[in-house]
This record gives C-alpha cells, sequence and structure tokens, in this order.
C-alpha cells in the first residue's frame, strides 16, 4: 500500500506540473506528448504498475478477505504523505477516519491466524482429468 500511496503523490505531482507548463496553443496533441514527457507522472504509473505485480503475488498467498482490507491502507499513506510532502493540512474529521481505518486494518490483521488459508488455484483445463 506504500507503493500506491507513493504513485498517488507522483500523479499529484506530475498533474500539477503538467497543467503548469502546458502550452494551450499546441492542443490535445501537444498535451499527451507532455504528459509522456513529465516524468512523475510516468513513475506513479510505473508505480502502480509494480504495486499491481506484488498485489497478485500477495493474493497468491493469502485470503482475500484477510488481504483486501490491507487496501485501507493506502487511505492512512496517502494522508501521511500528503501533509508530509505537500503541505496539505488534515481536518480533525480526517485525522478521525484515518485513524478508524488503520485500527480496523489492524483488527482485520490480527484475525489472521484464525482465517484459513486459500487453496492454491487450479485451472480448469475444459474437464480434462
Amino acid at each position: 500500500m506504500v507503493l500506491t500511496g507513493c504513485a498517488q503523490i507522483c500523479l499529484k505531482l506530475g498533474v500539477q506540473s503538467l497543467l503548469l507548463h502546458a502550452d494551450p496553443a499546441r492542443g490535445a496533441l501537444g498535451l499527451v506528448i507532455a504528459f509522456w514527457l513529465e516524468w512523475r507522472l510516468l513513475g506513479g504509473l510505473a508505480l502502480y504498475a509494480v504495486a499491481t505485480l506484488t498485489w497478485l503475488f500477495v493474493l497468491s498467498r493469502l485470503p482475500l478477505s484477510l488481504a483486501y482490507p490491507f487496501v485501507g491502507l493506502s487511505f492512512v499513506t496517502v494522508a501521511a504523505l500528503s501533509v508530509v510532502l505537500l503541505g496539505e493540512r488534515i481536518v480533525p474529521l480526517q485525522a478521525a477516519g484515518t485513524v478508524l481505518i488503520a485500527l480496523g486494518v489492524m483488527l482485520v490483521a490480527m484475525s489472521g491466524d484464525a482465517n484459513p488459508k486459500s487453496p492454491p488455484m487450479v485451472l480448469d483445463r475444459g474437464g480434462e482429468q
């Protein structure tokens, strides 16, 4: 979830830079070219690709009902990184909600020992035995 949080920060910084430096005179094609030249946007997309591969590995090892709640940690990560790296301010209700998400993920993690491991996935080969 740290990877997706970092990806969000990169995307935010990239789109801000893109909009700041975009030349409306170049039209839509100019914007597309500028997008592919903005390294923070590309970095954010690359981080999402790595996060997706990591997530697929996690899903191959854990039950979905145990793994998926950890996606909520991306809210916590993004909130923290937004304050530290972007200088954003979090209001008390946002902070309370973020703490509740973290507590919920902790409860799910503590139940992990009680949750049986998913059996390995077997692909159906069209009736072969």
